[in-house]
């Protein structure tokens, strides 16, 4: 499953120390719709948060991937199985509220902030709720390895040293900038790149 952020709260959370709380509350999103499905507060799911900065153009796109139990483990190790399957939509609205509740308690933004995104036909955020994951020899593996993946990845770097500038590719059109690709002045790819390193003791797999 994968939380997004709508473009205009995602600069609040240049503040790494809040991506942070953003993986705890889209684990208690999650949570609290499968405590509601199963109906019991006595136990919770297993999961693992792994944050993500950067979007396919290097662009700041925080965002939350969760590997979690489709159902609720008690204190003796028992599990419950959750056979219904949440409603993005649903999903997206408690996410959003925790968020920005978050953020009104920080101080970072202020209620007519909230009403004028709550305001939009769409306010941004997302949340992509994916199939369940096969416990075969390899998927598991893959899942990993895309959850953690790099900011950058090095095949997608073109050096174009006659002009001095790096392109860096997506595989798909991005929206804002129309194209699936970015041209930078070598030192503004430095910049864009090291804004995804994570400080000293920053843990970005929970």
């Amino acid at each position: 499953m994968v939380l997004s952020l709508p473009r205009r709260l995602r600069p609040f959370f240049r503040r790494r120390k809040r991506l942070t709380k953003l993986a705890r509350l889209a684990y208690e999103t999650l949570k609290e719709l499968l405590q509601a499905a199963a109906g019991t507060h006595g136990a919770v799911p297993g999961a693992v948060a792994c944050l993500q900065s950067a979007g396919n153009l290097l662009d700041w796109h925080p965002h939350v991937h969760l590997l979690i139990s489709w159902g609720l483990f008690r204190r003796d190790g028992s599990f419950i199985p959750v056979k219904e399957t949440p409603d993005p939509e649903t999903v997206a609205r408690l996410f959003r509220h925790k968020v920005l509740r978050m953020l009104l308690e920080e101080g970072a933004i202020e209620e007519r902030v909230v009403g004028n995104l709550l305001a939009w036909p769409h306010t941004g955020f997302g949340a992509h709720v994916s199939r369940e994951i096969p416990a075969d020899t390899k998927t598991p593996a893959t899942v990993a390895r895309y959850m953690t993946r790099p900011p950058i990845t090095p095949e997608r770097m073109l050096g174009d040293a006659g002009n001095a500038r790096v392109i860096y590719r997506s595989d798909i059109v991005h929206p804002r900038h129309q194209a699936n690709f970015r041209v930078f002045d070598p030192l503004d790819f430095l910049a864009e790149v090291s804004a995804h390193i994570p400080d000293a003791h920053e843990k970005t797999t929970l």
